[in-house]
């Protein structure tokens, strides 16, 4: 009787492992790693083989080994409060609320600082940092920079005095179908170290979301979901200019990549959907499941290339980045519980 129970339970444990494999094979070009909980940005850690994702929690992702692992807050948090230049942060994010979406990562000359923007307990851009000196990266939370009152914190991008720009893609009195439907809604904030964050006038679009900045900051580029555009901002004396190239998808996050070129994801128009995202009678229909595309962005040019677009997939649905990591392009997936990768060649 023993022996039959045991050989049951077995066959379960059995079956349940090829069940989980299953569900994490590979879908067209594209493979898995299963586990990350609700992955929305990415971002690769300098000098390392080592990759940041947020989400339900911040996991480390290794591009070599192809696994991953939890590196904020686990079960011991790091916090180590750097009260000079985040003066004004109340401390420490509730580990059992803090949910991230937009990262950055910058290597300074005394450290490597990742900044994500943070919501659950708060809405905030909390920053880290990452030591590398041991085998694998140890994440430390060191401050935060609170957002103003009513905005949406997305995606940000890291500067090169320490400080980030901040997009907000529903600032107060507009709505989220006013953010997918072209109609102005958001807006870029900055902030340096010593000073209050500000919002940057001129960069109002429609859903601002994605936003990257070259290493001098003297240009920015901001997605716009609802306005189906990337915008370059280029610094003035008297604000900021702005060239926009208008696309067929409407974008979400955007990365660097190699050869100077930016790598833009996106949701695809979808005619079982109704067409783009835009709201219908005054309703988003968020749920419709979608094709996605990456594209290539020349930041001179604006000139696009298509690098890879996916019919509907309920197993991946919710593309959100596309980074580069050497001849793989990662991509995770806000609505999954895995981040994916293809090879580039």
């Amino acid at each position: 009787m023993k022996c039959r129970l045991l050989l049951f339970f077995l066959a379960l444990l059995l079956a349940s492992a090829a069940h989980a494999a299953d569900d994490c094979a590979p879908s067209g070009k594209l493979q898995f790693i299963c586990g990350p909980s609700h992955p929305e940005d990415i971002v690769l850690i300098p000098s390392t083989h080592w990759m940041v994702a947020s989400g339900t929690h911040l996991y480390l992702v290794n591009a070599d080994s192809k696994t991953w692992k939890e590196g904020y807050p686990g079960d011991n948090p790091r916090n180590n409060p750097d009260t000079k230049n985040f003066a004004d942060c109340p401390g420490a994010p509730d580990p059992k609320k803090l949910i991230t979406v937009g990262l950055s990562i910058r290597k300074y000359s005394s450290n490597i600082t990742l900044f994500a923007v943070g919501r659950g307990g708060r809405d905030a851009v909390e920053a880290f940092t990452v030591d590398t000196g041991a085998a694998e990266p140890v994440i430390t939370w060191t401050g935060c920079v609170l957002m103003p009152k009513g905005s949406n914190a997305n995606a940000v991008t890291a500067l090169p005095d320490g400080g980030f720009l901040v997009t907000s893609n529903i600032e107060p009195g507009h709505t989220r179908e006013e953010a997918f439907s072209g109609t102005v809604s958001g807006a870029v904030y900055e902030w340096h170290p010593g000073a209050t964050i500000q919002k940057i006038p001129g960069t109002e679009l429609s859903g601002d979301n994605g936003i990257e900045s070259t290493p001098d900051g003297k240009q920015f580029f901001v997605n716009a979901t609802g306005g189906r555009s990337v915008t370059r901002f280029t610094r003035t004396a008297s604000g900021v200019k702005a060239d926009k190239v208008d696309l067929d998808v409407g974008p979400d996050n955007i990365r660097w990549g190699q050869h100077g070129l930016l790598y833009v994801a996106g949701r695809a128009d979808e005619p079982a959907c109704g067409g783009t995202m835009a709201a219908k009678n005054g309703k988003l229909d968020s749920d419709c499941l979608r094709g996605f595309e990456i594209l290539t962005l020349n930041p001179k040019t604006l000139k696009t290339q298509l690098v890879i677009r996916t019919k509907p997939d309920p197993q991946f649905n919710g593309w959100s980045t596309g980074l580069q990591v050497g001849d793989t392009l990662w991509i995770p997936c806000t609505r999954c519980d895995r981040v994916a990768w293809m090879p580039l060649k």
